[in-house]
């Protein structure tokens, strides 16, 4: 859409491309990251053993409590009603076919010009970090740059964490580093623990009600 604009597109195409937007918009569909993680805990352990089965049982156990408690909730009070982004997003994707329609877009040559600077933006970032070893700028970070609100509310984490780490390797070297690590991830226990301890009380307590513990 953002390429070639709606104007330039059918309408069965803008109705294909707004019913499988909520698959395609969320950076973590189809458990993604957990494919990641196995794949670097496997490499790290150096275990041979498949594990492809157990991953694939999980994502199963997970999409059915998933679905089943979004139905259940639904029902129970109602899913324009939910405290949860799915309750909105119920009409969310079906209205954007319309507003494309609406509101047709064209592409200007300015729009397209900023598109090849990003592109060879993009491609000379690649090339130094790949090609010199001091090279500081990582290229993911275009991508992750432009995702608005994500990058604003982390911003102060990531350089904290940035900073701490440039700190410890600096005054303490990679001994430091080492055992400075149980701290950080005892601090990720603990942020796990209180939100689910959180859930559990609304669960509780305060089903109708709950307390949001995420941003988005």
């Amino acid at each position: 859409m953002g390429v070639f604009g709606s104007a330039n597109l059918a309408p069965p195409d803008l109705v294909t491309m707004s019913m499988a937007n909520g698959f395609a918009r969320n950076w973590r569909s189809y458990s993604l990251i957990g494919f990641f993680h196995a794949a670097w805990l496997q490499n790290r352990t150096r275990r041979r053993e498949p594990i492809g089965g157990w991953l694939f049982a999980a994502i199963g156990v997970s999409l059915a409590a998933s679905v089943v408690s979004m139905i259940h909730s639904g029902y129970t009070l109602g899913g324009n009603h939910l405290f949860t982004t799915p309750g909105g997003f119920g009409t969310f994707f079906y209205d954007m076919a319309p507003k494309w329609t609406n509101n047709a877009s064209h592409i200007t040559g300015l729009e397209g010009v900023w598109l090849l600077s990003g592109v060879l933006l993009n491609g000379l970032i690649i090339a130094g970090r790949y090609i010199t070893p001091w090279w500081p700028l990582h290229p993911v970070g275009m991508a992750v740059g432009d995702v608005g609100g994500v990058v604003r509310n982390a911003i102060v984490p990531l350089f904290l964490a940035w900073l701490t780490q440039i700190l410890l390797l600096k005054f303490g070297g990679a001994t430091l580093y080492q055992r400075a690590q149980p701290f950080f991830i005892g601090l990720l226990v603990g942020f796990v623990t209180g939100v689910t301890m959180s859930f559990i009380v609304d669960m509780i307590w305060f089903p109708a009600a709950p307390h949001q513990t995420e941003w988005f």
